[in-house]
């Protein structure tokens, strides 16, 4: 299985909100296998939205606490 890692400025945003569905299901109706697993936000905590850690744990994927850790991790 090969890990995909998101970066973004804040985390709970459109982008990783609607990838992280579009990943699942593209994987599943050609049969790739590919998981968004991990995630890195530069503002951990922004106003309005989930920390990287709730949103995290909410997806299931694992919060890296450095872009150089979710690199290192990512396939």
């Amino acid at each position: 299985m090969k890990k995909i890692g998101l970066v973004d400025y804040f985390i709970d945003e459109w982008h990783s909100n609607n990838y992280l569905i579009w990943i699942d299901e593209i994987c599943k109706q050609y049969g790739y296998d590919f998981e968004v697993a991990y995630a890195w936000a530069q503002m951990p905590t922004y106003e309005g939205k989930l920390s990287t850690k709730d949103w995290c744990e909410k997806n299931g994927v694992t919060e890296c606490k450095t872009m150089e850790e979710l690199c290192e991790k990512s396939d």
